[in-house]
């Protein structure tokens, strides 16, 4: 009923639906095309990560009545997942941010996963966008809390106030969603100085002792930790300092 109320919502106001899903990326990248959508419409989405059969039609029934663009993030814990959420939100442009080796007790292997969030295209219009990035970022900076890329539709290069090549990847798949509806390059680039993100997705803090710490306690899978590990080796040790890695455990 609940899910069934959220498409009948959906139908009756019209409004843009944006779907983001991925193993790695999906909260970050909705955030980032959010923020870059909000510089020009009435813009409403996923809070934290209410991305499932529950939060999903949660997440649409608490839309403001003058949204314009809803992201909705879209996860999966078993194949068939996404079919519903696409059934239900009907996306104008889906995002697939990558596929890596997440919920394995559930798949049975990485072309599964693959299968699953394709399956993001089932509730879209035939000639609707599709987008899965192919990395053709070049000169890319990384810097302790910041970066900086180029890619081969934007003029400039974006600076971003967060760190990691997969957060490069995040906004520049954001970027072209967002010029697709209007968004200058302009507003794109400034909007990015005052990007905020979800809480506890690799962020700086600081140990009693001073050191400082880079924290990516949120969730793990292999892909993920391979990521946030390149990030760590390409970002520079203080002067005289070392660098430790601390690993949990993965269910």
């Amino acid at each position: 009923a609940f899910q069934a109320l959220a498409a009948y919502y959906l139908q009756k106001t019209g409004v843009d639906v944006f779907a983001v899903t991925g193993s790695n990326g999906k909260t970050t990248t909705k955030d980032m095309l959010a923020h870059l959508l909000a510089t020009t419409f009435k813009t409403y989405k996923t809070q934290g990560n209410y991305n499932n059969e529950i939060g999903l039609p949660y997440t649409v029934l608490h839309m403001p009545d003058d949204t314009e663009k809803l992201v909705l993030e879209m996860g999966q814990d078993h194949l068939g997942d996404i079919h519903l959420l696409s059934e239900l939100a009907r996306p104008k442009i889906a995002i697939v941010t990558l596929v890596g080796e997440a919920h394995l007790a559930f798949f049975k292997d990485r072309s599964e996963i693959a299968k699953g969030k394709l399956q993001i295209a089932d509730g879209m219009e035939k000639d609707s966008l599709l987008l899965a990035p192919a990395d053709p970022i070049t000169e890319l900076i990384e810097r302790k809390d910041s970066l900086s890329f180029k890619a081969n539709f934007l003029e400039k290069s974006l600076d971003l106030p967060v760190t990691g090549k997969y957060n490069a990847t995040n906004a520049m798949i954001a970027s072209y969603v967002a010029l697709q509806e209007g968004v200058s390059e302009e507003q794109i680039g400034q909007a990015f100085h005052n990007l905020e993100l979800t809480r506890n997705r690799t962020e700086w803090k600081k140990a009693a002792n001073g050191a400082d710490i880079l924290s990516d306690v949120y969730n793990a899978n292999p892909t993920a930790m391979k990521l946030i590990l390149e990030t760590f080796s390409a970002i520079p040790a203080n002067e005289g300092g070392k660098k430790i890695a601390v690993l949990a455990d993965m269910k």
